[in-house]
Protein backbone atom coordinates (compact mmCIF):
# COMPACT_ATOMS: atom_id res chain seq x y z
CA UNK A 1 0.00 0.00 0.00
CA UNK A 2 2.75 2.47 -0.35
CA UNK A 3 2.20 3.54 3.35
CA UNK A 4 2.99 2.98 7.06
CA UNK A 5 0.97 2.08 9.78
CA UNK A 6 0.55 2.95 12.96
CA UNK A 7 -1.08 1.51 16.27
CA UNK A 8 -1.05 2.98 19.71
CA UNK A 9 -2.53 1.14 22.20
CA UNK A 10 -3.46 3.20 25.32
CA UNK A 11 -5.69 0.83 27.18
CA UNK A 12 -6.49 -3.21 26.89
CA UNK A 13 -8.40 -6.02 29.27
CA UNK A 14 -5.01 -7.99 28.56
CA UNK A 15 -1.88 -7.76 31.11
CA UNK A 16 0.12 -5.02 29.61
CA UNK A 17 3.16 -6.74 28.69
CA UNK A 18 0.92 -8.60 26.00
CA UNK A 19 -0.34 -5.33 24.61
CA UNK A 20 2.43 -5.43 22.17
CA UNK A 21 2.04 -8.90 21.03
CA UNK A 22 -1.56 -7.89 20.22
CA UNK A 23 -0.55 -4.71 17.87
CA UNK A 24 2.08 -6.67 16.13
CA UNK A 25 -0.40 -9.45 15.35
CA UNK A 26 -2.93 -6.83 14.11
CA UNK A 27 -0.65 -5.70 11.86
CA UNK A 28 0.31 -8.78 10.34
CA UNK A 29 -2.80 -7.35 8.35
CA UNK A 30 -1.61 -5.14 6.90
CA UNK A 31 1.09 -7.79 5.33
CA UNK A 32 -1.59 -9.96 4.12
CA UNK A 33 -3.87 -7.41 2.32
CA UNK A 34 -0.71 -5.37 0.61
CA UNK A 35 -0.10 -8.81 -1.03
CA UNK A 36 -3.37 -9.56 -2.02
CA UNK A 37 -4.03 -6.35 -3.26
CA UNK A 38 -0.90 -4.49 -4.89
CA UNK A 39 -1.49 -4.41 -8.77
CA UNK A 40 2.36 -4.43 -9.36
CA UNK A 41 2.66 -8.19 -8.31
CA UNK A 42 1.99 -11.14 -10.40
CA UNK A 43 1.35 -13.26 -7.82
CA UNK A 44 -1.70 -10.81 -6.33
CA UNK A 45 -4.85 -11.83 -6.09
CA UNK A 46 -6.05 -8.59 -7.85
CA UNK A 47 -3.44 -9.23 -10.59
CA UNK A 48 -4.91 -12.85 -11.35
CA UNK A 49 -8.12 -11.55 -11.10
CA UNK A 50 -7.78 -9.50 -14.14
CA UNK A 51 -6.11 -12.58 -15.82
CA UNK A 52 -9.60 -14.67 -15.59
CA UNK A 53 -11.76 -15.37 -19.01
CA UNK A 54 -14.56 -12.41 -19.27
CA UNK A 55 -17.76 -13.46 -17.85
CA UNK A 56 -16.66 -16.28 -15.56
CA UNK A 57 -17.94 -15.81 -12.20
CA UNK A 58 -14.90 -15.86 -9.35
CA UNK A 59 -15.37 -16.96 -5.63
CA UNK A 60 -14.13 -14.82 -2.80
CA UNK A 61 -13.66 -14.10 0.20
CA UNK A 62 -16.34 -12.61 2.47
CA UNK A 63 -13.70 -9.53 3.11
CA UNK A 64 -13.01 -9.10 -0.55
CA UNK A 65 -16.74 -8.81 -1.23
CA UNK A 66 -16.77 -6.50 1.71
CA UNK A 67 -14.38 -4.45 0.40
CA UNK A 68 -15.72 -3.96 -2.99
CA UNK A 69 -19.53 -3.35 -1.46
CA UNK A 70 -18.05 -0.37 -0.47
CA UNK A 71 -16.21 0.58 -3.23
CA UNK A 72 -19.83 0.06 -5.63
CA UNK A 73 -21.49 2.03 -3.42
CA UNK A 74 -19.25 4.83 -3.27
CA UNK A 75 -18.99 4.80 -6.85
CA UNK A 76 -23.11 4.80 -7.44
CA UNK A 77 -23.30 7.66 -4.63
CA UNK A 78 -21.01 9.89 -6.35
CA UNK A 79 -22.13 9.52 -9.85
CA UNK A 80 -18.81 7.38 -10.75
CA UNK A 81 -16.27 9.87 -8.99
CA UNK A 82 -14.79 6.89 -6.92
CA UNK A 83 -14.04 3.92 -9.73
CA UNK A 84 -11.39 1.39 -8.31
CA UNK A 85 -11.63 -0.29 -11.91
CA UNK A 86 -10.30 2.98 -14.03
CA UNK A 87 -13.33 4.30 -15.20
CA UNK A 88 -15.47 0.34 -15.97
CA UNK A 89 -16.80 -0.37 -12.30
CA UNK A 90 -19.86 -0.60 -14.25
CA UNK A 91 -18.50 -3.64 -16.23
CA UNK A 92 -18.10 -5.52 -12.63
CA UNK A 93 -20.91 -8.11 -11.52
CA UNK A 94 -21.39 -8.78 -8.10
CA UNK A 95 -23.42 -11.93 -6.66
CA UNK A 96 -23.76 -11.23 -2.93
CA UNK A 97 -25.34 -14.81 -2.47
CA UNK A 98 -22.62 -16.95 -3.99
CA UNK A 99 -19.97 -14.41 -2.98
CA UNK A 100 -19.01 -14.06 -6.64
CA UNK A 101 -17.22 -11.41 -8.82
CA UNK A 102 -17.84 -11.77 -12.85
CA UNK A 103 -15.86 -9.21 -14.93
CA UNK A 104 -17.77 -8.57 -17.97
CA UNK A 105 -14.99 -7.35 -19.68
CA UNK A 106 -12.08 -8.64 -20.48
CA UNK A 107 -8.76 -7.14 -18.39
CA UNK A 108 -9.96 -4.61 -16.05
CA UNK A 109 -7.32 -4.32 -13.10
CA UNK A 110 -8.81 -3.15 -9.68
CA UNK A 111 -7.12 -0.46 -7.91
CA UNK A 112 -8.09 -0.22 -4.58
CA UNK A 113 -5.18 2.85 -3.82
CA UNK A 114 -8.08 5.29 -2.75
CA UNK A 115 -9.44 2.69 -0.37
CA UNK A 116 -7.33 0.22 0.93
CA UNK A 117 -5.70 1.95 3.71
CA UNK A 118 -9.30 2.56 5.48
CA UNK A 119 -10.25 -0.98 4.56
CA UNK A 120 -6.98 -2.46 6.49
CA UNK A 121 -7.38 -0.20 9.47
CA UNK A 122 -10.81 -1.11 9.98
CA UNK A 123 -9.88 -5.37 9.89
CA UNK A 124 -7.31 -3.75 12.41
CA UNK A 125 -9.45 -2.23 14.62
CA UNK A 126 -11.79 -5.19 14.49
CA UNK A 127 -8.60 -7.63 14.96
CA UNK A 128 -7.72 -5.21 17.94
CA UNK A 129 -11.19 -5.11 19.78
CA UNK A 130 -11.89 -8.73 19.69
CA UNK A 131 -7.89 -9.22 21.71
CA UNK A 132 -9.64 -7.09 24.22
CA UNK A 133 -8.46 -3.11 23.42
CA UNK A 134 -10.40 -0.81 25.03
CA UNK A 135 -8.72 2.68 24.09
CA UNK A 136 -6.45 3.29 20.78
CA UNK A 137 -5.69 4.65 17.65
CA UNK A 138 -4.67 3.37 14.23
CA UNK A 139 -3.15 5.29 10.90
CA UNK A 140 -2.05 4.22 7.57
CA UNK A 141 0.12 7.13 6.42
CA UNK A 142 -1.39 10.01 8.76
CA UNK A 143 -4.37 10.58 6.05
CA UNK A 144 -6.89 7.85 7.15
CA UNK A 145 -6.99 7.24 11.52
CA UNK A 146 -9.99 5.37 13.07
CA UNK A 147 -10.01 5.37 16.89
CA UNK A 148 -11.06 2.84 19.54
CA UNK A 149 -13.14 4.63 22.59
CA UNK A 150 -11.18 7.72 23.73
CA UNK A 151 -8.13 8.51 25.65
CA UNK A 152 -7.19 7.10 28.71
CA UNK A 153 -8.18 10.54 30.47
CA UNK A 154 -11.74 9.62 29.13
CA UNK A 155 -11.01 12.76 26.30
CA UNK A 156 -11.46 12.09 22.65
CA UNK A 157 -8.94 11.88 19.95
CA UNK A 158 -8.12 15.07 18.85
CA UNK A 159 -6.66 15.06 15.00
CA UNK A 160 -6.18 18.32 12.77
CA UNK A 161 -7.77 18.61 9.44
CA UNK A 162 -5.21 20.05 7.11
CA UNK A 163 -2.49 23.12 7.64
CA UNK A 164 -2.90 26.52 9.38
CA UNK A 165 -4.19 27.62 12.77
CA UNK A 166 -7.87 27.89 11.59
CA UNK A 167 -7.88 24.18 10.51
CA UNK A 168 -10.72 22.08 11.99
CA UNK A 169 -9.84 20.03 15.34
CA UNK A 170 -12.03 16.93 14.55
CA UNK A 171 -12.64 14.88 17.92
CA UNK A 172 -12.50 10.82 17.29
CA UNK A 173 -14.13 8.33 19.62
CA UNK A 174 -14.74 4.90 18.27
CA UNK A 175 -14.87 6.87 14.65
CA UNK A 176 -12.74 7.32 11.82
CA UNK A 177 -11.22 9.88 9.71
CA UNK A 178 -10.08 9.97 6.50
CA UNK A 179 -8.41 13.24 4.47
CA UNK A 180 -7.39 13.33 0.30
CA UNK A 181 -5.06 15.92 -1.28
CA UNK A 182 -4.44 16.52 -4.82
CA UNK A 183 -3.02 20.03 -4.19
CA UNK A 184 1.16 20.91 -3.59
CA UNK A 185 0.57 18.91 -0.25
CA UNK A 186 -0.12 15.64 -2.13
CA UNK A 187 2.91 13.33 -3.17
CA UNK A 188 2.06 13.87 -6.55
CA UNK A 189 0.45 17.16 -7.34
CA UNK A 190 -3.15 16.32 -9.54
CA UNK A 191 -2.33 12.51 -8.57
CA UNK A 192 -6.32 11.67 -8.38
CA UNK A 193 -7.86 10.71 -11.37
CA UNK A 194 -11.68 12.06 -12.40
CA UNK A 195 -12.34 8.91 -14.30
CA UNK A 196 -15.89 10.62 -15.64
CA UNK A 197 -13.68 12.94 -17.66
CA UNK A 198 -10.82 11.46 -18.06
CA UNK A 199 -8.40 13.62 -16.72
CA UNK A 200 -6.94 14.39 -13.42
CA UNK A 201 -9.35 15.63 -10.58
CA UNK A 202 -10.06 19.13 -10.21
CA UNK A 203 -13.07 19.35 -7.80
CA UNK A 204 -11.32 19.69 -4.70
CA UNK A 205 -7.39 20.52 -3.09
CA UNK A 206 -8.57 18.87 0.23
CA UNK A 207 -10.85 16.64 1.37
CA UNK A 208 -11.90 14.82 4.91
CA UNK A 209 -14.58 12.61 5.53
CA UNK A 210 -15.53 11.61 9.21
CA UNK A 211 -17.52 8.50 9.99
CA UNK A 212 -17.88 5.19 11.78
CA UNK A 213 -16.21 3.15 8.51
CA UNK A 214 -12.38 3.81 7.35
CA UNK A 215 -12.82 2.31 4.22
CA UNK A 216 -16.05 4.26 3.28
CA UNK A 217 -14.30 7.75 4.82
CA UNK A 218 -11.15 6.25 2.76
CA UNK A 219 -13.34 6.22 -0.45
CA UNK A 220 -15.66 9.28 0.02
CA UNK A 221 -12.09 11.06 1.21
CA UNK A 222 -11.04 10.78 -2.71
CA UNK A 223 -14.40 10.64 -4.23
CA UNK A 224 -14.62 14.20 -2.76
CA UNK A 225 -11.71 15.41 -4.54
CA UNK A 226 -13.37 14.33 -7.77
CA UNK A 227 -16.95 16.33 -7.22
CA UNK A 228 -15.98 19.13 -4.85
CA UNK A 229 -18.96 19.61 -3.59
CA UNK A 230 -21.22 16.84 -1.22
CA UNK A 231 -23.07 15.00 -3.66
CA UNK A 232 -26.71 14.66 -2.45
CA UNK A 233 -26.25 10.75 -2.36
CA UNK A 234 -24.02 10.76 -0.38
CA UNK A 235 -24.06 8.66 3.10
CA UNK A 236 -26.01 10.89 5.26
CA UNK A 237 -24.31 9.40 8.50
CA UNK A 238 -20.50 10.87 7.50
CA UNK A 239 -19.59 14.06 7.57
CA UNK A 240 -17.71 16.10 4.68
CA UNK A 241 -14.80 18.73 4.91
CA UNK A 242 -13.70 21.07 2.23
CA UNK A 243 -11.55 24.17 1.31
CA UNK A 244 -14.17 27.72 1.23
CA UNK A 245 -12.96 29.01 -2.70
CA UNK A 246 -12.63 31.94 -0.50
CA UNK A 247 -10.95 30.44 2.41
CA UNK A 248 -12.05 29.23 5.94
CA UNK A 249 -13.57 25.65 5.38
CA UNK A 250 -17.24 23.99 4.87
CA UNK A 251 -18.35 21.32 6.62
CA UNK A 252 -21.52 19.53 5.65
CA UNK A 253 -23.59 16.66 7.24
CA UNK A 254 -24.56 15.70 10.74
CA UNK A 255 -21.67 15.37 12.08
CA UNK A 256 -20.35 18.67 12.39
CA UNK A 257 -20.92 18.98 15.93
CA UNK A 258 -17.56 16.72 16.29
CA UNK A 259 -15.67 19.82 14.58
CA UNK A 260 -14.26 22.69 16.84
CA UNK A 261 -14.68 25.39 14.79
CA UNK A 262 -12.24 28.22 14.70
CA UNK A 263 -12.75 32.04 13.92
CA UNK A 264 -12.93 31.82 10.21
CA UNK A 265 -14.51 28.43 10.01
CA UNK A 266 -18.14 28.39 8.82
CA UNK A 267 -20.55 24.97 8.91
CA UNK A 268 -23.05 24.32 6.89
Amino acid sequence: MGTRFEIVIAGCDADRGDWRAIAEDAMETVAHWHARLTRFERGSFVRWLSEQPAGLAVEVDRDFADLLDVCAQVWRSSGGALDVAGGRFGSILMDPAHSSVTMREPGVVLDFGAVAKGFVIDLITDDLRASGVTSAIVHGGTSTVRAIGGTPSGDAWRVQVGDGADAPIVELRDAALSVSRNDDGAPVSGHVIDHTAGKAASGAPLAAVLGASAAACDAWSTALIVTGTRPHAMDSQITSILPRPAGGWHIQGPGAHAVRLGAEVGAA
